[in-house]
């Protein structure tokens, strides 16, 4: 059997005068037991809306390392790598599998 993880995230962010290109979405996933990582991040990025000042929905897919249920530890997270206020409403993140039996 082959197992296949794919993500969504869907949000809605508010648009300023800051850019937003350094704002991820990461997912790390480790195991303690075998020093195994696996480190990713996407850009929660649209060039597309900004520069104003209202509020957009976005989403985002993608899809996952294919053995994540190697990893005893997954952390999904949004990181803001520089000083610069955002905001963000209704965030929701889905993860899913597809199983090929």
């Amino acid at each position: 059997m082959h197992e296949r993880y794919y993500f969504g995230v869907d949000l809605e962010k508010k648009v300023g005068k800051f850019p937003f290109d350094d704002v991820f979405l990461v997912l790390d996933a480790s195991d303690s037991r075998s020093d195994q990582r696996y480190y990713a991040t996407l850009k929660l990025y649209n060039d597309r809306f900004e520069g104003g000042d209202d509020w957009v929905k976005l989403r985002f897919e993608g899809m996952l390392h294919d053995q994540l249920r190697q990893f005893e530890k997954v952390k999904i997270y949004i990181w803001n790598r520089n000083p610069n206020p955002f905001s963000l409403r209704n965030v929701e993140i889905k993860l899913e599998t597809y199983k090929d039996e």
